[in-house]
């Protein structure tokens, strides 16, 4: 068990804490395994069926995130007006054969992202700790989120290898660009526009499907996925010591016990209940798909103003050449190179915008800006406290000032009273002697 926890130990000194927690817990989840019979050859199995079941997982929801970009390509090669239509509505008529390109290219681009990024947002609730070996870092041991901390890569790093795992779309540019140009140069050129409507789309989603799974080996690859989390997972609600823990031992028997039927079912029931709350959370994700830093970088910049520059790319270099074939194999050519940066940059662009602005949002709320803020709440509380205090005083100075006021008055009037009676009193006395 100790060997599956190996890749998240410290080497130097002052790691000794943080390994002497990884070691127990490493312990404390063998005797407890044993204890109900599981040995070695049990867990080994386990733990490969764990990793099917997430391949499974990474599988369907690539398949279901892919829907609306495809879809929308699908769209717009069936419908070329859901393109030039809107196109015109923004520019208007454009004459110049490149510069229409570029805009019908650009205005493409965004189309296609657009549906993308909003279903994104509906869809990333129904993904969430969706993995048995890649749990939330917030549900582990805290050794395990420090070691995991550590691995991941930093963000240029993470925004280039983005880049190099979507040319899976550069494959798809390649074979259909190629098979097109085969076409019209056997004189079925009349079939090209037939088989992009179907090739290009299908092939976007299968290129998307191929990116997902480079990524889950990539982070296999730095243990960040990795069989030692599913045993590092912590009960969320916190035990005395580790041999009380049963959420990771709950997590161990449904990976044990996990098939492909369950997976699909279980994927199916997320899906239902997204859908359920698609309604409310759809009015949410409309203004954030427009206004997110993944639209604002990757989308306008990522594909648009790169699928605008390929395709005025391609308007020109066509015009240089005469004949069906060699325009062909021109276009293919630019279209193949343009796909493969327009993607590239998109990715690139995406991952990086995503991660500032995450980064953004932690500075905005950490506690070195809380404490500032509380700080000032508490000075404007005090002086609301002394100006209240003050009011209070003065309030207080003009009761017992009228008080005062009251009090001479019935005084005064008391003494009035008596002196009246007095007199009153001796007049009575002197008419009765």
């Amino acid at each position: 068990m100790e060997g599956l926890f190996e890749p998240y130990q410290k080497s130097d000194r002052p790691g000794a804490a943080h390994n002497g927690q990884i070691k127990a817990l490493a312990r404390s989840r063998a005797d407890k395994l044993l204890s109900l019979g599981e040995d070695e050859a049990a867990i080994r199995k386990t733990m490969d069926n764990a990793h099917r079941l997430d391949r499974y997982a990474t599988t369907g929801t690539a398949l279901v995130g892919g829907v609306p970009f495809s879809g929308m390509v699908a769209l717009q090669f069936a419908k070329p007006g859901v393109i030039s239509g809107a196109t015109q509505y923004l520019f208007g008529e454009i004459e110049n054969a490149v510069a229409k390109a570029a805009a019908e290219g650009g205005v493409g681009g965004m189309e296609a992202h657009y549906p993308d990024e909003f279903f994104q947002r509906l869809f990333k609730e129904a993904k969430q700790d969706s993995f048995f070996l890649k749990p939330p870092a917030e549900k582990l041991h805290g050794a395990l989120t420090d070691s995991l901390t550590q691995k991941q890569p930093g963000k240029l790093q993470e925004a280039m290898e983005d880049a190099l795992q979507i040319q899976t779309y550069l494959a798809r540019a390649f074979a259909t660009n190629l098979t097109a140009a085969v076409l019209t140069a056997t004189n079925k050129a009349a079939h090209v526009e037939t088989f992009n409507k179907f090739a290009v789309p299908l092939g976007n989603y299968l290129s998307g499907l191929g990116t997902a799974h480079l990524k889950h080996k990539a982070q296999n690859g730095r243990h960040e996925r990795g069989e030692a989390l599913l045993f590092g997972l912590r009960d969320a609600e916190p035990k005395a010591n580790f041999d009380e823990e049963e959420d990771w031992l709950n997590v161990y028997m449904a990976a044990k016990n996990g098939s492909l039927l369950s997976a699909m079912g279980h994927g199916g029931e997320r899906m239902g209940n997204m859908l359920l709350g698609a309604l409310g959370n759809s009015l949410d994700a409309l203004g954030k798909a427009l206004t997110s830093a993944n639209s604002l970088g990757g989308g306008y910049v990522g594909l648009g103003l790169t699928f605008a520059a390929r395709a005025a790319a391609q308007q020109a270099a066509t015009a240089l050449v005469s004949g069906a074939w060699q325009k062909a194999a021109v276009g293919g050519a630019v279209n193949f190179v343009g796909t493969g940066a327009a993607f590239g940059m998109w990715a690139f662009i995406a991952s990086l915008s995503s991660k500032l602005s995450d980064e953004g949002k932690a500075w905005v709320n950490a506690d070195n800006h809380a404490a500032p803020k509380a700080a000032l709440g508490i000075r404007a509380a005090q002086q609301l406290q002394t100006e209240t205090d003050g009011g209070n005083l003065r309030q207080r100075t003009h009761r017992l000032r009228n008080l005062r006021g009251d009090l001479e008055a019935q005084v005064g009037d008391n003494a009035l009273a008596l002196s009246t009676l007095g007199r009153a009193s001796s007049a009575d006395t002197s008419g009765r002697a």
